[in-house]
């Protein structure tokens, strides 16, 4: 599947079977968003908040939890998703993730999907990521605090973009031209082949 239509917001996510690998904030996030594009979205995850799992009910989002590597790659191809979206903290190695990819499946990580719906919320922003092995969260602070000096900046509280992810991030400060964001290094690589197809992200590394 052609990735490169979905670009946009207002770009047709009708119907686009999705499955989301993760449920922490961030794959949440990211499966209650392609729900309301339209996608239909089935989530696989480890674990899962109670909280979030009954929210999925209520949008119709089937969910397996805890299930074994076989299930899940059952599940897989019994789904047979258009798109695979990578929760934060998810390793790119994963079994799931690299058995997905083998099959033709185009995988992105929720900073991709983020990426690529950013101008839900207004005009398209302008990123900075801060990647790399340690000193990103304070960087990120750092980043935010100097980019603050020139408008409206959307980033994540503490910075670290594991828990909540980029698009709880964006959604969080939909009035801001510029975001500051911290990426796993682990994901850098698998993001930046599909930057092609989109204008390039600036990156900082620490």
């Amino acid at each position: 599947m052609s990735l490169e239509h979905l670009n946009s917001w207002h770009a047709d996510w009708s119907k686009t079977r999705v499955l989301v690998f993760g449920l922490g904030v961030s794959g949440f996030a990211a499966a209650d968003t392609l729900v309301e594009l339209g996608a239909e979205v089935r989530v696989l995850t480890d674990k899962g908040d109670a909280e979030h799992l009954d929210i999925l009910d209520v949008l119709g989002v089937k969910h397996s939890v805890g299930q074994s590597l076989e299930d899940n790659l059952a599940e897989l191809k019994e789904f047979s998703p258009e798109l695979f979206i990578v929760s934060p903290g998810i390793r790119p190695d994963n079994a799931l993730v690299v058995a997905a990819a083998n099959s033709g499946i185009p995988v992105l990580t929720e900073v991709d999907l983020a990426w690529r719906i950013r101008d839900k919320w207004g005009s398209s922003s302008q990123w900075i990521c801060i990647t790399g092995t340690n000193g990103k969260s304070t960087t990120t602070r750092m980043v935010a605090a100097a980019l603050r000096t020139m408008g409206a900046v959307a980033t994540n509280r503490e910075g670290a973009n594991m828990d909540a992810g980029l698009v709880a991030a964006l959604a969080a400060d939909r009035d801001a031209g510029l975001a500051a964001l911290e990426v796993d290094e682990m994901h850098v690589p698998r993001s930046e082949e599909h930057t092609s197809e989109l204008q390039s992200r600036q990156y900082l590394v620490c």
